[in-house]
């Protein structure tokens, strides 16, 4: 199974869990572009189709050091 098939897989569980958890899913912005990750924004000004799913968002290094300041842990997940 290749990285996106496995992607798409998994989007279901991770939905359901920020649900569960009430979490914010936070995509970072360099790997969202480095995987072709696109929000409303940045598809417009690509002029390229949205690719970001419901429940997430993109967000930059600021938005991460602000949460690890407030946060009690940190999960970091490794491609």
């Amino acid at each position: 199974m290749g990285h996106r098939e496995n992607t798409s897989a998994l989007l279901p569980q991770w939905q359901a869990f920020q649900q569960q958890q009430s979490l914010d899913l936070v995509l970072c912005s360099s790997s969202a572009n480095k995987f072709g990750v696109r929000d409303q924004r940045e598809a417009k000004r690509q002029n390229l189709p949205e690719t970001l799913a419901d429940t997430f968002c993109i967000s930059g290094l600021g938005q991460w050091l602000d949460a690890c300041e407030n946060a009690d842990r940190i999960i970091r997940f490794d491609v």
